[in-house]
């Protein structure tokens, strides 16, 4: 079998912990989650383990013929993506069983072409073994590959991991944004029909929420729904640069969906909030002072001079804008549920 080193021993050792730093940097900022039912520190072991193993194996196997930077990729690519399966299967279950499949079958038709067509310099058994052996990681490796990247992509276009397929709306159709207009779509939040749809399902729902809330609220412009990995305590966020709202993907996952509904629209009236805050700015001094404007400035100043949760949790839990966007996530959640509920009774009739 052909020689295809171009690194030394020394060098090739060096290779991998030095783009295995990076890329454990990479991959910690972007698409690190925790392992169901472990913390974050545990996760954190067990995702340095995989990598080790992956490295130490793949060092063994490629050492003898194969000391190339190409291999220094592939021995990478296995550790973060075993460990990405684990995590990310619930999320990501079609898109994994779809690369790994196609991976798979272009395994089996290479080895085919190997043994059957006699491939240049694979006369003999060992040979034709090791070349199928080499050929059948490098396959599976870009199918890793292309999940994680297919997972990751998401992340510099949005603020998430995942984002809605259904389309948003800036559009402000009161009948089509209605709840009744879109009952059969809102029916699947009931907790029997909820826990039978995917994580991507899941989304497209709290998108369709969102476009309702989008025009409840007035908004003139569409309220993006995405996913990603937030700190556990952390239901979902707003983000007014991006106009994104982001659910956290475990509670997604594993949360009852009337929690979810209620962070939606407590996110969606965060951004009500920062219009109220625009139109107060922008009045003339001359009329600041009518109570209209009243929580509007109040929304201002506390927007500008945020308090954040991590720091002093009670002064973020009793800001004006926090308490607010409860009450009306409260007060929606109630009218969403009793739309849905009067929409089953009515179809049990």
């Amino acid at each position: 079998m052909r020689n295809n080193n171009t690194l030394e021993p020394f060098e090739y050792m060096f290779e991998h912990v030095t783009w295995g730093f990076i890329s454990w940097l990479w991959y910690k900022n972007t698409l690190f989650r925790c392992l169901k039912a472990y913390s974050f520190t545990e996760s954190k072991m067990i995702l340095g383990s995989i990598l080790a193993i992956s490295c130490v194996c793949g060092i063994l196997f490629t050492m003898k013929r194969e000391r190339n930077n190409v291999s220094v990729f592939f021995n990478l690519v296995y550790g973060f993506g075993i460990y990405t399966l684990l995590t990310y299967f619930d999320i990501r279950k079609s898109l994994i069983i779809k690369s790994l499949s196609i991976a798979a079958i272009a395994s089996l038709l290479y080895a085919f072409l190997v043994i059957f067509f006699r491939v240049a310099y694979t006369r003999q058994f060992s040979e034709i073994f090791t070349k199928i052996t080499s050929s059948t990681k490098k396959f599976i490796g870009i199918g890793l590959f292309v999940i994680m990247l297919t997972s990751g992509i998401n992340i510099v276009f949005t603020s998430g991991i995942m984002k809605a397929e259904v389309p948003p709306t800036k559009a402000q159709d009161i009948e089509k944004q209605s709840m009744a207009h879109n009952i059969k779509i809102l029916v699947k939040l009931h907790k029997n029909n909820w826990r039978s749809l995917t994580a991507q399902e899941r989304l497209d729902v709290l998108q369709v929420v969102a476009n309702i809330e989008q025009g409840k609220l007035g908004l003139p412009y569409e309220l993006n729904v995405t996913s990603a990995n937030l700190q556990d305590r952390l239901l979902g966020s707003y983000n007014d640069k991006s106009r994104e709202i982001v659910i956290n993907m475990n509670s997604l996952l594993y949360a009852e969906p009337y929690m979810l509904l209620e962070t939606l629209c407590h996110e969606a009236y965060h951004s009500y909030q920062y219009r109220m805050a625009d139109a107060f700015k922008a009045a003339d001094d001359s009329v600041k002072k009518l109570k209209m404007f009243q929580k509007a400035a109040i929304y201002a100043h506390e927007l500008k001079n945020y308090k954040n949760s991590e720091k002093n949790f009670c002064e973020y839990y009793y800001q004006d804008c926090e308490e607010d966007a409860r009450e009306y996530a409260e007060r929606a959640v109630f009218l969403y549920n009793a739309s849905i509920y009067g929409y089953l009774k009515e179809g049990e009739k």
